[in-house]
């Protein structure tokens, strides 16, 4: 076990700053997969969207859905992202990776949080 290390893009620690942490699990490109990658953590922030046109996406179970306490959605999926989350968490038009990752920065500092990038849908290279 002390030699296990996690599969990249998988639940991959990225750093903790400032007492905020961020994963990486951009594997997790669709909704389902985002949930599952949500289990490790009790309450978290997530960073969410991309591409998504062609996907079909579902709402997340509502006890799926309230754990997440911010969802900062990015890319072209976000207005789809939007309908299926506004009802269960709070939800934050970020328009890029970048701004997203600075405004979950900024939320976390003063609570401790934890900041997930999964995508909930397909991405494609930029």
């Amino acid at each position: 076990m002390k030699e296990f290390r996690a599969v990249e893009h998988r639940l991959e620690l990225v750093s903790t700053i400032n007492g905020v942490t961020f994963y990486n699990d951009s594997k997790a490109t669709n909704v389902d997969a985002t949930v599952k990658a949500l289990d490790p953590f009790p309450r978290t922030s997530t960073l969410s969207g991309r591409q998504g046109q062609r996907q079909r996406l579902h709402s997340p179970k509502p006890a799926d859905a309230e754990r997440v306490k911010r969802a900062y959605l990015i890319g072209a999926a976000s207005t789809r992202l939007l309908s299926h989350l506004q009802n269960s968490t709070t939800v934050v038009r970020s328009g890029t990776l970048e701004r997203a990752v600075h405004q979950a920065f900024d939320a976390g500092q003063t609570r401790r949080r934890l900041s997930l990038l999964a995508p909930a849908c397909a991405t494609l290279p930029v």
